[in-house]
């Protein structure tokens, strides 16, 4: 048929368009040379500026970010993996923990809630690019939850821990805190018993060591991520369509009911937090430094 019809189809009828591309031309030289040296003195301006680490009593519960934007970002958060593994991270996240993990370069990491392991193993491969034998201590209270395909793809230096954070004290016990190798940086994304967590590893915690909580902006909800009420979850980026259950706002009344009566000890780092923009991050205000 398509044969025929070329063969009937007058050669007149065809027409080529013919496309006109404006011509550019540039006045200028940039010099990226130039750029490169004043980009890098800025961040290294940044990073030096006593300024960066603020007392969380000092710092707005807000962030550049809106509802619509953490939407769409939850989606991505669903659907994004390392090496095939879930690792409900936001790309902006994944970012800044690379930044923060090259600057302080810990020596020993304790990941609470381990999931199916995708953020060990990603913590682990980016240690080792940045040439840093660090201890990766991941723990969770299910185990099963974890990917098969991790265990033969994470470092020996990884180790998988079970239990229930209620447990906390037995679990990271006084004598195995205060061996591991400095910095430390505790990464807490388990959503419960978080004030016997704070108060058990504050003892431990010394100057230079970091302490994280996941997923505490305000706006975050419960519903965002994979589960019955967000059926629109892979059509478009509306995410959660009915009920809408905060997450990250009673973290933060947790955080400053133990942070603020204790502004001598921990700083807010607000050169991560605010990377992006103020506190463009799931980690808003919780991107803690040990000054003492």
């Amino acid at each position: 048929m398509l044969r025929n019809f070329l063969k009937l189809r007058p050669a007149t009828s065809i027409h080529i368009r013919t496309i006109t591309i404006p011509s550019y031309k540039n006045d200028t030289v940039f010099n990226y040379g130039k750029a490169a040296e004043e980009m890098a003195w800025h961040r290294n301006r940044l990073i030096t500026m006593p300024e960066r680490f603020e007392p969380i009593g000092s710092r707005r519960d807000i962030s550049e970010y809106q509802l619509t934007q953490l939407k769409a970002l939850a989606r991505g958060v669903c659907l994004t993996n390392y090496k095939g593994v879930s690792m409900l991270k936001t790309g902006l996240d994944l970012s800044v923990y690379s930044q923060l993990l090259q600057e302080v370069k810990p020596k020993s990491i304790i990941e609470l809630g381990t999931y199916t392991g995708g953020s060990a193993l990603w913590l682990d491969d980016t240690m080792r690019n940045f040439g840093v034998e660090c201890g990766i201590y991941s723990l969770d209270c299910d185990v099963s939850l974890r990917d098969d395909k991790v265990n033969e793809m994470v470092s020996n230096q990884v180790k998988f821990l079970e239990g229930d954070t209620k447990n906390v004290k037995k679990l990271f016990p006084r004598s195995f805190l205060l061996a591991l190798p400095r910095p430390l940086m505790l990464i807490e994304d388990v959503h419960v018993n978080l004030n016997a967590i704070i108060e058990h590893f504050h003892e431990y915690l010394k100057e230079g060591d970091y302490f994280i909580f996941e997923k505490t902006n305000p706006m975050l909800s419960e519903n965002f991520y994979v589960g019955e009420n967000n059926p629109r979850l892979y059509r478009d980026s509306s995410v959660v369509g009915a009920k809408y259950s905060e997450m990250g706002k009673w973290k933060m009344e947790y955080m400053r009911d133990f942070f603020i009566p204790h502004m001598d000890f921990y700083a807010v780092d607000t050169f991560f937090t605010d990377l992006y923009g103020y506190n463009c991050t799931s980690q808003m205000n919780s991107i803690f430094r040990r000054m003492i």
